[in-house]
């Protein structure tokens, strides 16, 4: 069997091919082209897409990263039926019933040949968590945010039975809350717009507090609750000092350069600490007002210490050790069977666990010097926690794995409590929508509301809110009965706040 080079696209990726017949095909990629004569020649269309499939003859659909299309001419014309994001593949069951899934755990579904489509995937935590850290064996707090459904969704889980149950505590519609820091089970860190936010009631309520120099926080090691250190890079790479929780900053410059990645600061005493990133340690012996730093070619991606204070750091598939605050380090583990080691937890000088981006879980019982692989299913780990025996992992698609034998997925985490510090109007769900859809928006405080539905025109066609509220999380139902297909506007205004989303009526 021979092949016959058909189409030049300049190196750009292709993904999908699909023909209904002999003469028509389709091949998709970072764009979409059509042939009708088997591929001798093909046609442009104008979309990205990931997969395409045909029901019949006429009716088709094709989805890319963001967008559900569907042709009912054979694919002459494409046209916007729905919206998701990370969609990879399409199977179809016969002309009504259609399922799209892809990345994450997306997974999309419709039983009406696309006039409307259920999200089947619906995790409050935006799939990524960042960061879990357990003070005491009942209390344990996640942090997490980015993601593929809201892209601009963040906050803290809070756990106070052993992670029985989780409650979403604390909400940030501006940024992903990658690293937090709790000393016990009541007072916590986390970074907030080049400063940091401190809580001591248990993350019921927030309190900001500024840096000398402000910049990007890195990451977090506090001896107790009043003594503490914190990496930012600034105009160079500095460590932060408090010797009062952080009401006060006594700052060191580092380093001079920015482009080193930093991954643990740590002390084991006041005066003894340990900055590592990539290719650098950087060490102090007088509580951090001087810095000595050392240049190395090991090229680790991550680190962490036990309960003695030595530190372990790995690269690509090693493990080195060092017992002199990282001026030396010495290679004591075996090849491990694996790559891409994004966390590292030695919960003593014996046991630690190590955690990859392929979702690869290792652990040791010798001190590191041989690693085995435990028979977990999971996405991308990124942070492990351990209080006495027990130890936690989280990743991604929501993943919380315990040692104890607990597995959870945060698809269904209770909103009490919530901690609400911004407005925020989301994207209505469904879009496009027919007839009814979904409009959230959030207050942290009270306010008057008026969330108002405009056409293309200006012209006013629906008042939904026009009230005073109280601060709180609210959810609007819209229907376009009676209303033609196009493209709408609805408006949020709550004191000097406002916002004004788009959305399609099709039907």
């Amino acid at each position: 069997m021979s092949w016959t080079h058909q189409l030049n696209t300049s190196g750009v990726p292709m993904n999908s091919v699909y023909f209904i017949n002999e003469n028509t095909g389709w091949a998709g990629g970072k764009y979409l082209w059509r042939t009708t004569n088997s591929g001798i020649s093909w046609d442009y269309q104008g979309i990205n897409v990931n997969n395409i499939k045909f029901t019949n003859s006429l009716t088709g659909y094709c989805v890319s990263d963001s967008n559900i299309y569907k042709t009912t001419n054979a694919g002459v014309d494409w046209i916007l039926n729905g919206t998701m994001l990370y969609g990879n593949y399409i199977t179809t069951v016969d002309s009504d019933n259609i399922w799209i899934v892809g990345g994450f755990g997306v997974m999309y579904k419709t039983s009406n040949a696309g006039n409307y489509w259920e999200n089947l995937h619906n995790t409050l935590t935006n799939d990524y968590l960042f960061s879990v850290n357990f003070p005491d064996p009942n209390t344990g707090y996640i942090g997490f945010g980015g993601g593929n459904l809201f892209s601009t969704r963040g906050g803290i889980l809070k756990t106070s039975d052993k992670g029985e149950h989780w409650n979403f505590i604390y909400h940030d519609s501006s940024q992903m809350l990658e690293n937090i820091y709790f000393i016990n089970s009541l007072t916590g860190w986390f970074p907030k717009a080049n400063n940091i936010n401190k809580t001591t009631d248990g993350g019921n309520s927030w309190n900001i507090q500024n840096l000398n120099p402000s910049g990007e926080v890195g990451e977090m090691f506090f001896m107790n609750t009043s003594t503490g250190w914190i990496s930012v890079k600034s105009n160079g790479i500095y460590v932060e000092k408090t010797s009062n929780g952080g009401e006060n900053w006594i700052s060191q410059r580092v380093l001079d350069e920015t482009w080193y990645r930093i991954f643990q600061v740590y002390f084991p005493n006041e005066q003894n600490g340990t900055l590592i990133g990539n290719n650098i340690t950087s060490i102090t012996s007088d509580g951090g007002l001087n810095w000595q730093s050392y240049t190395n070619n090991y090229s680790f991606n991550v680190s962490c210490n036990d309960n003695l204070g030595n530190l372990y750091a790995c690269n690509f598939n090693k493990v080195y050790k060092s017992i002199d605050h990282g001026l030396s380090w010495q290679l004591i583990s075996n090849p491990i069977n694996g790559n891409g080691f994004f966390s590292f937890k030695m919960l003593n000088s014996n046991t630690g666990y190590l955690g990859s981006r392929s979702g690869l879980l290792f652990k040791t019982s010798n001190g590191g010097i041989d690693w085995i692989r435990q028979n977990i299913s999971a996405l991308y780990i990124r942070s492990i926690s351990a209080i006495d025996t027990n130890c936690w992992i989280v990743g991604d698609g929501g993943m919380i794995l315990s040692s104890a034998g607990s597995r959870k997925i945060i698809s269904d985490i209770k909103l009490n409590n919530i901690i609400i510090q911004e407005f925020f109007l989301q994207q209505n769900y469904p879009n496009p929508f027919n007839p009814n859809t979904n409009i959230n928006y959030q207050l942290p405080v009270t306010k008057h509301v008026s969330l108002k539905v405009y056409d293309v025109t200006g012209k006013l066609v629906a008042t939904l809110v026009n009230e005073k509220q109280n601060p709180g999380s609210y959810e609007v139902d819209f229907n376009g009965e009676g209303l033609p297909s196009g493209v709408y506007f609805y408006k949020l205004e709550a004191g000097d706040f406002v916002e004004t989303k788009r959305m399609i009526l099709l039907k």
